[in-house]
């Protein structure tokens, strides 16, 4: 069971760590990028990755940032990093235009 514990600081750009089990697994930063768009960031640690848990983290930030009124979540993804482009073409992010072809955006709304 993946669940997502709120670190102390900023609240208005949270950040999580993820547990499997009793296990951390990883953690997830956000940043603000206006009044109502957060941007993140996921880390996953090495000895977990491949077995869901960023697929399984990311429904549960949604969540949370939805519930806080966030209406948009954006992810800035290294155009190598394969797993991380097909979750977020799973989880339903639209590709939006990128200045920079090492990075791509996408783009999800919340509310």
């Amino acid at each position: 069971m993946i669940t997502l514990r709120q670190l102390p600081g900023e609240n208005s750009a949270p950040r999580y760590a993820i547990y499997s089990g009793n296990l951390y697994a990883g953690n997830i930063t956000t940043y603000r990028m206006d009044e109502d768009t957060l941007c993140y960031g996921i880390l996953v640690c090495k000895s977990m990755r491949r077995q869901g848990i960023a697929g399984a983290a990311l429904p549960l930030l949604m969540e949370s940032l939805r519930a806080r009124g966030i209406r948009r979540l954006v992810a800035k993804v290294d155009s190598g990093n394969t797993a991380s482009l097909a979750l977020h073409h799973a989880a339903g992010f639209t590709p939006v235009r990128s200045e920079n072809s090492d990075v791509c955006l996408f783009e999800t709304h919340l509310l």
